[in-house]
């Protein structure tokens, strides 16, 4: 696989990954593991570092021809 393949395919997953944290985040849904409730507060650091991820990917993918 060739390295701009690579940066888009990981660029999509994290931006996805951002925004499925970001539903979360705006429609306040309850998630569950083991019987437990999940906070909010690791959905905000998901959401940053998955932001992080993506940008950086998109941004190497522009200046890698």
């Amino acid at each position: 696989m060739k390295l701009r393949h690579y940066l888009l395919i990981s660029g999509s997953i994290f931006g996805f990954a951002a925004l499925v944290q970001l539903v979360r985040i705006f429609t306040a849904a309850t998630i569950e593991v083991a019987g437990l409730p999940v906070p909010m507060f690791p959905s905000y650091a998901a959401l940053l570092v998955a932001l992080v991820l993506a940008i950086s990917a998109f941004r190497l993918f522009k200046s890698n021809k």
